[in-house]
């Protein structure tokens, strides 16, 4: 299977056309991306910019990244995240570290450290089945 391309709106922008373009994954991921060819998205000529929207299941939500060179459509999943925050994290649930001084007060918030990593690419053959992404694409 590959994925499938829908174009919902077709907007004139001077002398290029954009595209409202949907995208719904399938149920095995290519290693690389889905590659979509720029007949997919009405154009003959060229593709000059490609803005992707976030991709979502309804449940899950991915990273989506257009690959220029090897015109294809990349899903990413966010790694890392928030780390628990020391002291009054906002929750009301935090404690005040040893030697601290107790504030009465929401306004005075201690650093929260926060890990993050980079997002990484989905695996392949991963079931992205109902991803869909929205996407701006703009070309002749």
């Amino acid at each position: 299977m590959a994925a499938t391309v829908n174009v919902l709106e077709t907007l004139v922008l001077g002398n290029r056309y954009g595209k409202i373009v949907e995208v719904t994954a399938d149920t095995s991921y290519p290693a690389g991306g889905y590659p979509i060819g720029i007949e997919s998205f009405g154009f003959a000529v060229s593709v000059d910019l490609v803005i992707p929207g976030p991709a979502s299941d309804g449940t899950k939500l991915y990273i989506a990244e257009w690959d220029y060179t090897n015109r294809k459509l990349k899903f990413y999943y966010p790694q890392g995240g928030g780390g628990t925050g020391s002291a009054n994290d906002g929750s009301g649930t935090g404690s005040i570290p040893s030697g601290a001084t107790t504030v009465v007060s929401n306004a005075a918030q201690p650093t929260v450290s926060i890990n993050t990593a980079p997002a990484k690419e989905v695996q392949a053959t991963a079931n992205l089945l109902n991803v869909k992404c929205r996407m701006l694409v703009i070309g002749v």
